[in-house]
């Protein structure tokens, strides 16, 4: 058999190693293509995505663009149709008239001839516009015809604005009511209240003969009239609005009925009985407020928005009697209360409580700067602490030989007209005086002990004959 040569065998296996490294460096360059071109890719994908959307928004407003074009354009033709037959009417019938639209909304100094509705701040003067004038427009009082439509943008409570003579209004640069074609005219103005930054004022119109107030975001159309006179002609010939949709009044006679809500912003007066929802009823739902200013109802009575947990600043009234109110109760006169009185969730929540029948639990402190009256029995679990003395039974009288003191002067005295009655152990640290008889014991186990002298003052004797011991032993036990 032939062998092989190493070195040989060496170079076959040096060949192997080498076309295996190759291989490996081929596979990794191969994989680094691979991801790359595949980032690549995705790139260019996402750049066709957002192109693709940036066109079809591109589309999608000039979709929008051409719709309001075509409208423009129907509606310049309805306007030219309308326009060519305003003076033509069918049998019986009036003139074609256009809706009115108000465009245009400009401020009063910046008003031109094609402005349709002036915008108007009163918060901090009044303003004064003569409408027979050219009042609009920076070269006012010779500036351009005011529009006859006024937005109030900030109200006031006393700042008005004035609107007077619109009865000989100019309607264009050079026609003006009362005038030639214009003599027997009447035309309608548009009061508008948009007050919505200056906490919701009115707004306070004044036509030259009366006022006229609109609520914030209310609103009222008025009508002037050659024939007529100064002054405005209100829906009703009143001088308020409500703000809602169809209904003001001042000086109506009648009844005034509101479908929608009811708004006041100034004072609503009225002398007799006001009725909601039919007025009270013990089986209804009505509320009646009567003349002398009671309120009957049987359901909750809620102010300023209600009771709301501590949190608001309302009241509620339910229906059942309880007041549940926001912040602090103050009454100036005699409060009765049947039942009792709960602070702070009451004493069983570490608050206070003050029962019907007078008793007074507390998990604090009981303070009081003035006199604590008690007419019955006290029970004191803990430490008693008083500042000053201490009185019971109008406090200690020595002729009527009664009462109790204990005084914080001389380090605490007590004066008592009755007996002092101790069951345990007494200790007396100073001198003590016994203005009467002393009794010492109480039977004959009883020990008295005197450390010091036994001494009598003046002519004192000591007789021990009332004594009913049977014998007596005066023997001392010490040595001398």
């Amino acid at each position: 058999m032939v062998r092989t040569p190493q070195w040989v065998a060496a170079v076959v296996g040096l060949t192997l190693l080498w076309t295996l490294g190759i291989i490996t460096i081929f596979e990794h360059r191969m994989a680094k293509t691979v991801e790359m071109r595949t980032d690549a890719l995705n790139d260019e994908l996402q750049d066709h995505i957002a192109h693709t959307e940036e066109l079809n928004a591109q589309i999608q407003t000039l979709q929008e663009e051409l719709a309001k074009a075509k409208m423009s354009n129907q509606v310049e033709v309805l306007a030219s149709k309308m326009k060519a037959n305003s003076g033509k009417r069918d049998s019986g019938s009036a003139p074609i008239r256009m809706l009115s639209m108000f465009t245009n909304v400009a401020g009063l100094d910046a008003a031109t001839a094609s402005t349709g509705c002036i915008t108007v701040e009163i918060d901090m003067a009044s303003v004064s516009l003569d409408l027979s004038t050219k009042a609009c427009g920076p070269q006012a009082p010779a500036g351009h015809r005011c529009p006859p439509c006024f937005i109030v943008t900030k109200g006031s409570d006393t700042n008005q604005l004035s609107l007077t003579n619109c009865q000989q209004m100019y309607v264009s640069s050079d026609m003006q009511m009362g005038t030639g074609p214009l003599a027997a005219t009447v035309a309608t103005i548009l009061l508008i209240n948009s007050d919505s930054m200056n906490m919701g004022k009115p707004a306070k119109i004044w036509d030259g003969v009366r006022e006229i107030t609109i609520p914030a975001k209310g609103m009222m159309p008025v009508v002037c009239y050659t024939g007529g006179g100064a002054g405005m002609y209100s829906p009703d010939g009143g001088g308020s609005s409500t703000g809602s949709t169809g209904s003001s009044v001042t000086q109506a006679d009648g009844d005034f009925k509101v479908m929608g809500n009811l708004e006041v912003v100034g004072t609503l007066s009225t002398s007799g009985v006001a009725s909601i929802n039919g007025g009270y009823a013990m089986t209804g739902s009505g509320v009646t407020i009567n003349a002398q200013g009671g309120i009957d109802t049987n359901g909750p009575i809620k102010l300023n928005g209600g009771f709301q947990g501590f949190v608001g600043n309302g009241v509620t009234i339910s229906d059942i009697g309880g007041l549940s109110m926001d912040g602090a109760l103050s009454a100036m006169g005699m409060s009765t209360m049947q039942g009792g009185v709960e602070i702070g969730g009451g004493f069983a929540s570490m608050g206070a409580t003050l029962s019907n029948t007078g008793a007074i639990s507390a998990t604090g402190n009981l303070q009081t700067k003035g006199t604590l009256a008690v007419s019955g029995q006290s029970t004191v679990s803990g430490e008693l602490k008083l500042a000053s003395g201490l009185t019971i039974g109008g406090g200690y009288q020595p002729a009527q030989n009664s009462g109790f003191t204990l005084s914080s002067d001389q380090g605490g005295s007590i004066s008592m007209g009755g007996p002092l009655h101790v069951n345990g152990m007494s200790s007396f640290q100073g001198m003590s005086f016994f203005g009467s008889m002393v009794t010492l014991g109480d039977e004959a186990a009883d020990m008295i002990t005197v450390k010091g002298n036994l001494k009598g003052e003046g002519m004192s004797t000591f007789d021990w004959s009332q004594s009913g011991a049977m014998s007596c032993n005066f023997n001392c036990g010490g040595t001398r």
